[in-house]
């Protein structure tokens, strides 16, 4: 039955309440805007073009020190020789005089040659001056501005560029760059650069500036000692903003001081943006000029809207703490639950429609649920294919493993869990370098830890996902022994999770009867005996009884398997 529609919820909260916001906002806007709206318009137009001109100040002395400093070190005797030759060694013996006894400490010089590649690499040990830390082999081309020095071009400055990026022990550095040029050709680069954490510190220490850097993408790359860690991140189009030279005003939480985005530009050239720190003295003085005579405003109105609230609120809390009910049901995930609709007003209609949306959540997220899975898996096989070797492994690992739960006796949702389980088991080999994959001897100690990290990543990457945790147990698990040797944990004997004791047994299975780089896959029987050999030390000896159950079938599986396609594999993992 459609309930008889009433006088609308919205004429009996806002008559009774109209004149009263009136009077009241009225009053407090006026008051409040007269007070303080022209000193804080002035004092931030002042702040922001300030702190802009301060910054970019700055890092235009810093930028115009290295072109000195660059100038100095390409100008050296001997470096441009040293470069068309490839020698290293002369390089350090022509420069790191000049940078040790006539420039700053903290100044990083790399000698680049025409392809890109770092010829040397060097800085002053700021323990021993006299000691050069030099080393050098990166390939720098994919660097910021790096092609276009090799490549002989110029901006409106010339032909010295500058960029950010990491420098060798992690720590981001903001360079310079020029070419090397011999007989009017372009034979190398030379770049000085410096940390971006001792410059902040110094323009913290003698500007008085604090601040903190961010690319245009908002990742953070240092910021000064006192600079708050807690700063908000910005939105997208608030760093489109303080990219394109509007300045966004923030406010930290301690109500003490502001943040100020502006551009960050060096050279010309916009690196990023800079959050600066600045105090809201100002700011708090004028709104402490005008706070007691609001409040004894608003306090009147809070009585006024007290009186006035009783009386309305009645006739509109009970159908609103149904739906206050609904969204606690909904937000506990509960999105099948439906509110009643009692009236035809706005909250009724606002009833109906909560509804709607819930039933197009529950449906959207069922829809993201399966979306999700099958990316998953699909991602899975993705990874198989990496290596030609290992290609169709986790789909042979499952039809081996499924043979063994059903001659298990398993019931037929830990059967579910051991086929999902055996397509995602490998997934954290996502983190797993090609080269150590597909590597054509075997792995030495190092490679074999990095190898050895797959399980615990690939734990990680779906212990998010609403799945039977029996799935993630085989993800980690799968590599165990039944002595305890195995890895990532450790665990010995049945602290093993039972499905990951009976995918070890595929999973082995499948590699000793595969081809491999440095050895020829073994004939069926011959796995089959070593596997059963390893029952209590590799393996459960009960779940080996269940191999041997099955050693026929397995076999089988094992002379016919192919290697399916991505289509097999989600057919495979939704049943």
């Amino acid at each position: 039955m459609t309930p008889t529609r009433r006088l609308g919820v919205g004429y009996k909260v806002v008559l009774p309440f109209l004149g009263l916001s009136l009077i009241v906002g009225l009053i407090a806007s006026t008051v409040a805007s007269q007070q303080t709206g022209a000193s804080a318009s002035a004092e931030l137009a002042t702040l922001a073009v300030r702190e802009e001109d301060n910054v970019d100040s700055a890092f235009g002395a810093i930028q115009q020190r290295q072109v000195v400093d660059l100038r100095t070190l390409t100008a050296t005797d001997g470096v441009v020789a040293a470069v068309q030759a490839s020698n290293s060694k002369t390089l350090q013996e022509a420069l790191y005089p000049v940078v040790a006894n006539q420039l700053p400490d903290l100044l990083r010089v790399s000698v680049l040659d025409s392809a890109g590649h770092e010829l040397l690499h060097l800085r002053a040990d700021p323990t021993s001056p006299t000691r050069c830390i030099c080393d050098g082999g990166r390939d720098l081309s994919a660097w910021p501005h790096v092609d276009d020095v090799l490549l002989g071009r110029q901006d409106s400055l010339g032909p010295k560029f500058v960029g950010v990026a990491a420098d060798s022990d992690g720590a981001p550095i903001l360079y310079t760059i020029g070419p090397l040029l011999a007989s009017g050709s372009v034979v190398g680069a030379m770049m000085v650069g410096e940390p971006l954490l001792t410059l902040l510190r110094d323009l913290e220490d003698v500007g008085k500036v604090s601040l903190g850097l961010y690319l245009p993408n908002g990742t953070s790359l240092a910021a000064s000692p006192r600079f708050p860690g807690s700063a908000p991140r910005l939105s997208l189009a608030q760093r489109e903003a303080a990219l394109s030279g509007t300045v966004a005003s923030l406010d930290m939480s301690d109500g003490r001081s502001e943040l100020y985005y502006i551009p960050w530009q060096v050279r010309g050239a916009v690196l990023g943006y800079a959050a600066v720190l600045v105090p809201s003295g100002s700011f708090t003085a004028a709104a402490g000029q005008v706070t007691p005579f609001l409040i004894g405003i608003f306090l009147a109105a809070l009585l006024l809207t007290l009186v006035a609230g009783y009386f309305v609120s009645r006739a509109i809390t009970r159908p609103l703490s149904t739906l206050l009910k609904a969204t606690a049901e909904v937000a506990e995930g509960r999105l099948d639950y439906r509110a009643p609709v009692t009236s035809g007003d706005e909250l009724g209609q606002l009833a109906e429609s909560f509804n709607h949306m819930t039933r197009s959540l529950e449906l959207h997220a069922k829809r993201l649920a399966e979306s999700t899975d099958e990316t998953v898996l699909a991602l899975a096989a993705t990874i198989d294919a990496r290596d030609h070797y290992t290609h169709g492994h986790s789909v042979r690992v499952a039809a081996y493993s499924l043979a063994l739960a059903e001659a298990a006796g398993l019931a037929q949702d830990a059967i579910d869990a051991v086929r999902r389980g055996c397509l995602v088991h490998d997934i954290g080999k996502i983190g797993t370098p090609d080269r150590i994959l597909g590597k054509p001897r075997r792995l030495t100690a190092q490679e074999e830890r990095v190898m050895r990290d797959h399980p615990v990543l690939g734990h990680a990457m779906l212990s998010h996902l609403d799945w039977d945790a029996r799935v993630f147990a085989i993800v980690r698990h799968h590599h165990e022994r039944w002595d305890g040797n195995g890895y990532p944990d450790a665990l010995a004997g049945a602290d093993i999770p039972e499905l990951a004791r009976l995918v070890a047994i595929a999973d082995t299975l499948d590699a000793m009867t595969s081809d491999r780089p440095y050895r020829s896959a073994y004939d069926f029987r011959m796995a089959a005996n070593e596997i059963e050999a390893g029952a209590g030390s590799q393996f459960d000896p009960d779940m080996i009884r269940v191999f041997r159950a099955a050693r026929a079938r397995i076999g089988h599986l094992v002379l016919t398997a192919e290697v399916p396609g991505d289509g097999v594999v989600l057919e495979m993992a939704t049943g």
